[in-house]
Order: C-alpha cells, then sequence, then structure tokens
C-alpha cells in the first residue's frame, strides 16, 4: 500500500486532496486525518466522508472504520480492510481494550490542576450538533486529563480515554474548566492571532488566527496486548498548523 491516500476533486474537497497514511498492515491501516474533514458518517455533521470516498474509489474492497472522530479533530483513524479484522478491532474498542491519547492547547486558568478525571454522562443534542450532559439519557463517558507543559498563558494537556463519545473532550474539557483554544459551543476561547504574541496591533493589516478549528490532536491510539498479542502504537504527528502554532507560543510566550 502506498503511504498515502489521494482523491480526486469533488470526492472529498472542491480540490484533489491526500491524506497520509501512517501505518499499514494485513488488517487495517490507519489515515492521519485532516481536521474538517469527516472520517465516517458517524459525526452529525453533513457531507462527503473518507470513508464513502474509498468506496467510492474501489467498490469491491472492504473498509470500516473502527472508531468515530469528530469532525474539527485532526489525528489517527483507523480503517479495517477485512470482515474478520473488523469485527475483532469493534470489538476491542467496544470493550475499551484501545487507549486514545490526545493533544490539547489550553489558555491558562487562575488555578491550573495537573490532573483531572471527568466521568458526566453524554448524549446528542436531539436538533443541534452538540452534545449535552445529562444524568438521565447520557452513556458513560471518562476523560483522564493531564498537565504535560506551561508555555507562557497556554498549557499543553494530554486528554486520554478508552471510548469516544460525540464532542466528548470538548465538553468535559469545559466542564472541568479547562480553556481549549478554539472552543466555540461550550466556551469562548478564540485561537489567538500572531499580533497576540508580538504586540502588534495594526487596523490595515489584521493577522488571521493561527488554527482555524478546536487545537486538539488524536496522536496516539495503543492496542491492548490482548487483541494482537503485542501492545501495538499508533501514532501520527499534529497538522503543520498546530505545529506551526506551538512554535510561536514557544517562541514568544
Amino acid at each position: 500500500m502506498k503511504n498515502f491516500l489521494s482523491f480526486r476533486e469533488q470526492a472529498l474537497l472542491d480540490k484533489p486532496a491526500k491524506i497520509d497514511i501512517v501505518h499499514s498492515c494485513d488488517d487495517f491501516f490507519v489515515i492521519n486525518k485532516p481536521n474538517c474533514l469527516q472520517l465516517d458518517n458517524s459525526d452529525q455533521q453533513n457531507g462527503k466522508n473518507i470513508l464513502a470516498a474509498l468506496r467510492g474509489k474501489n467498490p469491491e474492497a472492504f473498509y470500516k472504520s473502527i472508531h468515530p472522530l469528530d469532525f474539527n479533530i485532526s489525528g489517527c483513524g483507523i480503517i479495517a480492510t477485512n470482515s474478520k479484522a473488523s469485527e475483532l478491532l469493534r470489538n476491542a474498542y467496544g470493550s475499551e481494550a484501545l487507549l486514545f491519547s490526545f493533544t490539547m492547547l489550553c489558555k491558562n486558568t487562575e488555578h491550573i490542576e495537573s490532573e483531572i478525571v471527568c466521568e458526566l454522562p453524554l448524549a446528542k443534542h436531539f436538533s443541534k450538533p452538540r452534545a449535552v450532559i445529562s444524568r438521565r439519557t447520557g452513556k458513560k463517558a471518562r476523560t483522564k486529563f493531564r498537565l504535560i507543559q506551561q508555555i507562557g498563558d497556554f498549557s499543553i494537556y494530554e486528554a486520554s480515554c478508552h471510548y469516544l463519545r460525540y464532542h466528548q473532550l470538548r465538553i468535559h474539557g469545559a466542564n472541568c474548566n479547562l480553556r481549549l483554544l478554539g472552543e466555540d459551543i461550550y466556551d469562548d476561547i478564540p485561537v489567538p492571532k500572531l499580533s497576540y504574541f508580538k504586540k502588534i496591533h495594526s487596523e490595515k493589516k489584521p493577522s488571521a488566527p493561527l488554527f482555524h478549528t478546536q487545537c486538539i490532536h488524536l496522536g496516539r491510539i495503543t492496542l491492548n496486548p490482548s487483541i494482537y498479542g503485542d501492545e501495538v502504537t499508533l501514532e501520527a504527528r499534529p497538522p503543520k498548523s498546530f505545529e506551526t502554532m506551538l512554535k510561536i507560543i514557544r517562541k514568544f510566550s
């Protein structure tokens, strides 16, 4: 298999698209999903998705996503290439044998905790593209947030969980007072512009935000040894714009 997937214009975007493959084996491959693209049809966004585009390219092949990944989140997406592997991996996911590890960029609060666990039950809103906390209809959800580094006005957190609910990290983070950069539903935390760091304020040339959605990246998935006999670690680098923002934060903070 090539180390990328390519799609013609209109298959996913108005222009041709290329998505990196970061791991492949006989049973599955792992893509580095860009943010603002759908992995499959499990999200509440309307429009095209990667799984459908793959099937459109090769209708005879088997493709099945193993876990959901929100539209705005980049990172690892596991796609099974045969029915036996799909059943094995989806059962493992349902049994919480996969560990998902995300990187989140947050604005500092007055009181910063090094470790937070949130177990608020979540449900999808019946008509809006958002999640709600509901002890009556919500399903169990658990997220562990761990402070990795503080840089000036910002903090880098690792968020980990074994099962992914819709908008789980965003709504759990907001309820734990983690001010996620780019959050616009459960909080209002804009992504900083370059002028924020350089202290430049020009009405003639306003700078653009350094990132255009919530600053979350699924950088690692760990498969429990119970699945294949050995622990398997799958990793994907953040988008270039995400890495650029980190460099600017480190340089000017």
